[in-house]
């Protein structure tokens, strides 16, 4: 995975260098830049996946929605019917036709463990958990903020602002010893809203490239609540 230069940045902090303090006007920056996650009570989108993995590529297409009160939920298509209903702080995988389930469960602010289910939801459930960023610094035209972790005190998020589109541009998350585990850049269409999605990651200590393309369908105030309840008769199985 490249290294991005916000990376050094938060290596400087961490050798004990104090990170610039908050102002005004990077506070309404992140404030604007996120609102996209926090302010938005519906979607309703078509989604085209491609992931590549070890030279393969898996290509994927599904429905997704999103309603702030009742959770969110994608129905894949392609390349077979799968049903993933995020809601009440677990995540569902249910093969509709064989009436077989997966149940997880979701930490609150783990949205880089949650990337394979649960690709794009996982942004507004991140932002709107109230975790607080701290500005850090500036790298050309990005404003850098990120996240410490409880535990460790290290950060393990960072975030990059444009300053001109005010839009969040860049994520990146660590592991326990600061070391780069994700990386997730966006670019965004019609109404500021994402338009793609690329998240690049870690696995097995090989790079897992994970792209969505897409595209939303006139937005309805309300969701009927059928797409986001869990069928009956699904035989549940415990995940490995």
């Amino acid at each position: 995975m490249k290294q991005f230069t916000i990376f050094a940045i938060i290596m400087t902090l961490l050798m004990g260098n104090s990170a610039p303090a908050i102002t005004e006007d990077t506070d309404s920056l992140l404030n604007q830049a996120l609102s996209v996650f926090t302010r938005t009570n519906t979607l309703n989108a078509s989604i085209r996946r491609s992931q590549l993995f070890k030279g393969s590529v898996r290509e994927s297409a599904c429905i997704f929605r999103f309603d702030r009160s009742q959770g969110a939920s994608y129905m894949y298509s392609s390349p077979s019917k799968l049903q993933i209903v995020c809601k009440d702080s677990k995540l569902y995988s249910i093969d509709p036709e064989k009436k077989l389930g997966f149940k997880f469960d979701v930490s609150q602010g783990n949205a880089q463990g949650q990337a394979d289910l649960d690709p794009l939801n996982r942004f507004f459930t991140l932002f709107t958990s109230g975790l607080p960023f701290s500005f850090t610094g500036s790298i050309d035209s990005l404003s850098i903020f990120h996240h410490n972790n409880t535990r460790s005190g290290k950060p393990d998020i960072s975030a990059g602002i444009d300053r001109s589109s005010r839009m969040l541009e860049l994520l990146e998350f660590f592991d326990s010893d600061a070391r780069l585990t994700q990386q997730v850049t966006f670019t965004y269409g019609k109404d500021n809203l994402p338009e793609t999605i690329v998240t690049k990651s870690v696995v097995g200590g090989q790079l897992l490239t994970d792209s969505l393309v897409i595209k939303y369908k006139n937005n309805d105030r309300t969701l009927s609540s059928e797409y986001f309840s869990i069928p009956e008769n699904v035989s549940w199985s415990v995940p490995r």
